[in-house]
């Protein structure tokens, strides 16, 4: 069958090759759970009607790695499957990111499952990154990559990944790298509350610097240049708010923190409405860029 053909042929890719422990072990641990049906794979199930569509339509949607009445498995969709040849190295690269997620559930049975949006986010990051060690160490030179391939090599070596993690995730790995340094000092009592929120406000004052160039409706529709770095910039306001409450200790509650201090309470207020006032047109572009890296698979 066509997926175990993709098994077996990701298999030989990494063979014994080292180059990059952290693909090694990825691969070997999830290579052995399906050995050992840890894992469960399974072909076009039927899921949910947002997820069964995109599975059937998309090749980097393609798969879903899930836990459904206790087990686990890897779901592939009928576009992955149908479009795939030996020399078609998206197909191993997307494998490899579902076998990074895996790797993360077994550490972390008990919560992987029950994870807030920010660790969700974080999964994502931890299984680009074995994209990027995998398509670096195991593709480049060897295939013809992809153009999301290739776009998330650029990313990696150019900006850390934030294009990437705005492009495709809709979301700033660097907003979100910001805010989780700033937990986990606050957390070991490496700053106080008052720096905390000097920081944030610090952040908040530059984030809204850029408002003026945000998308509106009419610069989506009459757009006559590349306007991708105003859309990452909204994302970048976006994505600090989304964050924002998981900066602080558990017995603390944002609010219990941040609302007692006025020039938060005012910023906040132009954050939100920042956000609201933008929001329609950078969500119309941003359904736009779904498509980005798929159309190169339509024929």
């Amino acid at each position: 069958m066509v997926h175990e053909q993709i098994l077996s042929n990701l298999s030989k890719i990494i063979g014994n090759e080292k180059t990059s422990e952290n693909v090694f072990d990825t691969f070997e641990f999830a290579k052995k759970a399906i050995q050992n049906n840890e894992i469960i794979l399974e072909i076009n199930p039927k899921i949910n009607p947002e997820l069964d569509n995109k599975m059937a339509n998309t090749i980097l949607g393609g798969m879903y790695f899930r836990k459904e009445n206790g087990k686990i498995s890897f779901a592939f969709g009928h576009k992955y499957l149908d479009t795939y040849a030996e020399n078609s190295s998206i197909h191993y690269t997307i494998l490899m990111h579902e076998f990074k997620h895996f790797n993360d559930y077994f550490l972390n049975k008990d919560n992987f499952f029950k994870s807030n949006e920010k660790n969700v986010f974080q999964y994502e990051l931890n299984a680009i990154n074995i994209e990027v060690e995998f398509i670096k160490y195991y593709l480049y030179g060897k295939y013809n990559l992809s153009k999301y391939e290739n776009y998330i090599l650029n990313s990696y070596e150019k900006d850390n990944l934030e294009s990437l993690t705005i492009l495709n995730k809709k979301q700033s790995v660097n907003i979100h790298r910001f805010l989780d340094n700033l937990e986990k000092e606050y957390k070991n009592n490496k700053i106080s509350k008052e720096q905390l929120i000097n920081e944030l406000l610090i952040k908040a004052d530059q984030l809204l610097e850029k408002a003026d160039i945000f998308l509106d409706l009419v610069d989506v529709y009459n757009a006559k240049e590349d306007i991708f770095y105003r859309f990452a910039h909204f994302i970048r306001l976006k994505t600090f708010e989304k964050y924002l409450k998981y900066t602080f200790n558990k017995k603390f509650k944002m609010d219990e923190i941040l609302f007692q201090n006025s020039k938060w309470v005012n910023k906040h207020k132009i954050i939100i409405r920042t956000i609201l006032q933008h929001e329609e047109a950078n969500k119309m572009y941003s359904l736009a860029l779904d498509n980005y890296f798929e159309n190169e698979f339509e024929k």
